[in-house]
């Protein structure tokens, strides 16, 4: 399942128009920036953000921004179903 959700503005500033969520496969097919979930567990997943692919795990060091790993984190924890 592919699900887009659009996010005019986060904090104040324009980051994405359409942030794409589903499979690796849909994720591979979109241009969309959006994230896969590799591993629900330890919530590690592929990003791609600001033109760029990444992988992302909670609680590590990374370049995503705060309020988008929160997106995510919730996604992942509340929102299974669209995964």
């Amino acid at each position: 399942m592919l699900v887009s959700i659009t996010l005019p503005c986060f904090a104040g500033k324009i980051v994405a128009q359409r942030v794409t969520i589903g499979c690796e496969a849909d994720f591979a097919d979109s241009k969309n920036q959006g994230f896969t979930v590799l591993d629900r567990d330890a919530l590690t997943c592929k990003v791609r953000y600001l033109g760029e692919e990444f992988i992302w795990k909670k609680g590590e060091e990374t370049r995503l921004a705060e309020g988008l790993q929160k997106l995510i984190d919730a996604v992942v924890s509340d929102y299974a179903y669209l995964l």
